[in-house]
């Protein structure tokens, strides 16, 4: 982690601190690092709204591309009041680190050439779950919008291998009338009603966001 030109840190340089250290050792407590992340979050939505969906802050936030290895992951918020003190109201996210020790989740994205130089980012998307020699595999498709930092997906394909051996293989969906899955997701998806992720944090180390269901996910970048 650089610092900033006056040897201290700024707060967003702190948060990241913490979160590389998390994905390292496994440490803060789980509570801590789900404050963490929501400070994260709450500093990129802060930007956004002084400086617009094109500030330098959202441009630094790199599209999610490569492989991802799953370290920590919340349910959705619960909003506590205080009683003695109704203005006071925290959201507190109960989460915990992934046990990559009995399960290795990972998720990778691979962006299409074609679309590099749009504004809008398209490409296969593989949701991944792995145990000892038994795995399962999602294949689909992804769209990412730079200016919103969401990232909608699909999957199409289930795979289930047993070392070098696959078990099943099946389509989610029917793809008869088209020749690939890019051109189902095209033709056939409607953005809006798609699950979803909204970054606010994606780097060389890691990446954070949070989903459609209302919880936090903790990546770090493995490829």
């Amino acid at each position: 982690m650089t610092s900033t030109g006056t040897g201290a840190l700024t707060e967003r340089e702190k948060n990241v601190c913490v979160v590389e250290n998390a994905i390292g050792v496994r440490s803060p407590k789980t509570s801590d690092l789900a404050s963490t992340l929501q400070k994260m979050e709450k500093t990129r939505r802060s930007l956004k709204k002084q400086h617009g969906a094109d500030s330098e802050s959202d441009m630094l936030l790199l599209a999610p591309c490569g492989k991802y290895e799953l370290v920590y992951a919340t349910g959705k918020e619960v909003v506590k009041r205080d009683r003695s003190d109704s203005s006071n109201v925290k959201r507190i996210a109960r989460g915990f680190y992934w046990p990559s020790w009995l399960v290795n989740a990972g998720i990778s994205f691979a962006p299409d050439e074609s679309t590099n130089d749009s504004k809008n980012i398209k490409g296969a998307v593989e949701n991944s779950a792995r145990c000892g020699a038994l795995e399962l595999r999602f294949r689909g498709r992804y769209e990412w919008i730079p200016a919103a930092r969401k990232l909608s997906f699909n999957f199409y394909e289930m795979i289930i291998r047993l070392g070098s051996m696959t078990l099943m293989k099946r389509e989610l969906v029917d793809l008869r009338t088209v020749t690939s899955q890019a051109e189902y997701f095209d033709r056939s998806e409607q953005i809006r009603t798609l699950p979803f992720f909204i970054f606010f944090e994606s780097n060389d180390s890691f990446a954070a966001a949070r989903g459609r269901g209302g919880g936090l996910a903790l990546w770090k970048r493995t490829k």
